[in-house]
């Protein structure tokens, strides 16, 4: 059974001191983009959420690291979007659910929430109901 607590496609630590630990210190900008040519997440959510086309594309090829605020991003991406996946059996299901205008958000989707931390509490919230059942 996969562990929840790291996420499947990058072996990132997602929840946790080991997951503080990797914000702190910065992710690899490579996983970022490795992200965006596996189609596992489209490349202008992480442009939107985490960084720049243009600052993602020269940390590559530096050789850098993300700053520990677009790591966070990142991570709080990635933890969305397995919970989202667990809640509804795939990626591509999870992305369909999570980029959706919701009423509840005024018209906004998950994905657009996902840009501050209440915004990203209330996302979460809102698949936890799912998860149980409840309706939103």
């Amino acid at each position: 059974m996969p562990n929840p607590r790291v996420c499947p496609h990058t072996k990132l630590p997602l929840e946790g001191l080991d997951a503080i630990k990797a914000i702190r210190d910065g992710v690899q900008a490579e996983i970022a983009y490795e992200l965006t040519c596996q189609d596992l997440i489209p490349p202008e959510q992480i442009y939107t959420l985490v960084c720049s086309k243009r600052t993602l594309a020269r940390r590559v090829s530096r050789g850098e690291r993300l700053s520990s605020f677009e790591s966070e991003r990142l991570l709080r991406l990635l933890r969305v979007l397995r919970y989202a996946a667990d809640s509804f059996g795939d990626d591509a299901k999870a992305w369909s659910y999570l980029g959706r205008p919701m009423r509840r958000f005024d018209g906004y989707s998950c994905v657009q929430m996902l840009d501050t931390d209440l915004g990203t509490a209330l996302v979460e919230e809102l698949l936890a109901r799912i998860d149980h059942g409840i309706p939103g």
